[in-house]
């Protein structure tokens, strides 16, 4: 289900709550102005807007599962992202190492450098010893001391352009590292207004939950009412069913006894003689009075029939929900009454197998009308019976409707809850990983210092190491002065202005790594 269905079902659930708040569920006011129909079907339409609530229910649901399955493939990115990160900083680890295998090889050719220089400063020494005997052989030996030198001051400054480089390389690396931790930030962003969207929609939720919850006791409370009041109406119904078949039966009793009374008289009437006409005539009047009367009596429970035999024909379209125009009352005997009374105790018999006491009942009453009471007691139980079952039946049939809705809901706000707790565990899954790279990149920075540091320590090595070849250089050629011409004077001066340039030029080559 999409969200133009999802917002459809939503406004008219809104349109359905406000005809609901519209509707005022009196129980005295339904009684007043409405009929059982229309009652039905309001409860009727009731349901189909608990129906319609299941399914945006659903609908919310199903919108939740989509949004559980965005977290799975967010998850599942960030841990693609987070293996792929790995992989880098493993990278990283080999070429570090080699970089500090290639730094240790340095360090020890540098000091094999040294201890050769060590050697040569000690033949140096030597061949001073031995300057005055073979001069050009010390200077021999210097010149190529100094071309070694220069050779070690070439390769110096090839290994500092290939470390300036490694460290442009790495410079770049850690911006586009963190061009990603900034990328990787928008995404929390993101992710944490998801949350707040979800909270909202979680609060609506609950705020529909309690309006449903409050609607179905609405309609809890009007049900309870209808049944009171049909029980009630049930109740004196076949009170005044009781009481109109015991007038009744009364009422035959007196003709019974009138008409034996008759005969009898008629019998006295053959026996007496002429002169008693007078008063056979006035006994004739007096019954043809009893008659009348009995036959006024006769039309005032016969339509005490008809009222009874209506209540009951609204007994039974209520519980067969049919209109009562199908049966229209006609106007007939005693007999015609009291068998239309049987035949609408059959159809609530047939609706409410508890009912057949009264079947029973009114059958027997038209027949003899002496058992009436005792009939009437005995019916009154079936019929509490009978609504009791009724009501068990109703709310049977209303809570399978309620529980499945409250169980989608409550199981919609799991998942969402579910949904927060893995979104926590990936943001802090995150600020480990960023924890870890800025750890990486802190040890980065320290093995660049420690490798500046130790450059410096060596360029301060060489300008010790050319200080004191300078002072021995200096030494012999005021040596050399006072011995030979002034023409070899100028030429040691000429060797003693090469160093010189060379030192200025490794001072100048150290100076990089200062700056």
């Amino acid at each position: 289900m999409d969200r133009g269905e999802v917002c459809g079902l939503k406004s008219q659930l809104g349109r359905m709550e406000e005809e609901f708040y519209s509707f005022d569920l009196d129980a005295e006011d339904l009684s007043r102005e409405f009929d059982p129909s229309e009652l039905l079907a309001a409860l009727k339409q009731k349901e189909q807007e608990l129906i319609l609530a299941a399914e945006l229910g659903n609908a919310l649901l199903s919108e939740n599962r989509q949004l559980k399955e965005n977290t799975i493939t967010l998850h599942e990115e960030y841990s693609d992202r987070l293996e792929e990160l790995e992989q880098e900083k493993h990278t990283l680890q080999v070429k570090f190492k080699a970089r500090q295998a290639e730094w240790e090889s340095q360090v020890c050719e540098l000091e094999k450098d040294v201890k050769e220089l060590n050697r040569q400063v000690e033949r140096l020494s030597e061949s001073l010893d031995q300057a005055e005997k073979d001069k050009s052989h010390s200077i021999q030996d210097c010149s190529e001391q100094n071309q070694r030198l220069i050779e070690q001051l070439n390769k110096a400054v090839q290994a500092e352009r290939s470390l300036t480089a490694e460290l442009q390389t790495l410079k770049n690396e850690f911006q586009e590292k963190n061009r990603s931790l900034d990328q990787e930030e928008a995404v929390l962003h993101l992710l944490k207004e998801e949350v707040v969207l979800l909270s909202e929609q979680k609060l609506a939720l609950e705020q529909r939950i309690n309006t449903v919850c409050l609607e179905d006791e609405a309609l809890k409370g009007s049900l309870s009412s209808l049944r009171a009041q049909i029980t009630r109406l049930e109740s004196r119904s076949l009170e005044q069913a009781l009481q109109s078949l015991h007038g009744s039966w009364r009422q035959r009793e007196g003709s019974r006894q009138l008409q034996l009374q008759v005969e009898e008289l008629q019998e006295e009437v053959c026996l007496q003689d002429h002169s008693q006409s007078l008063h056979n005539l006035s006994l004739q009047s007096e019954i043809e009075q009893s008659l009348e009367s009995w036959g006024h009596e006769k039309e005032q429970i016969t339509r005490e029939i008809h009222s009874i035999r209506e209540q009951l024909q609204t007994v039974v379209d209520l519980e067969t929900s049919e209109s009562p125009a199908d049966s229209i009352f006609q106007s007939a005997s005693l007999h015609v009454a009291l068998s239309q009374l049987s035949q609408l105790a059959q159809t609530l018999a047939r609706t409410h197998s508890s009912q057949v006491g009264l079947v029973l009942f009114i059958s027997l009453e038209e027949h003899c009308f002496e058992q009436s009471t005792v009939k009437g007691n005995l019916n009154i139980p079936f019929s509490h019976r009978r609504t009791t079952s009724s009501a068990k039946r109703i709310r049977a049939e209303r809570t399978p409707g309620d529980k499945p809705s409250r169980r989608q809901l409550q199981q919609a706000i799991r998942d969402r809850d579910e949904a927060i707790v893995k979104k926590n565990a990936m943001e802090s899954e995150l600020l480990k990983s960023r924890n870890d790279m800025m750890l990486l990149n802190n040890q980065l920075l320290e093995a660049i210092h420690r490798k500046l540091e130790l450059s410096q320590e060596l360029e301060a090595w060489q300008d010790d190491i050319q200080i004191v070849i300078n002072q021995q250089l200096k030494s012999q050629q005021q040596r050399d002065e006072r011995k030979h011409q002034p023409a070899n004077s100028t030429n040691s001066l000429a060797f003693l202005r090469r160093p010189s340039r060379l030192n200025t030029e490794n001072k100048s080559f150290f100076s990089l790594f200062r700056t």
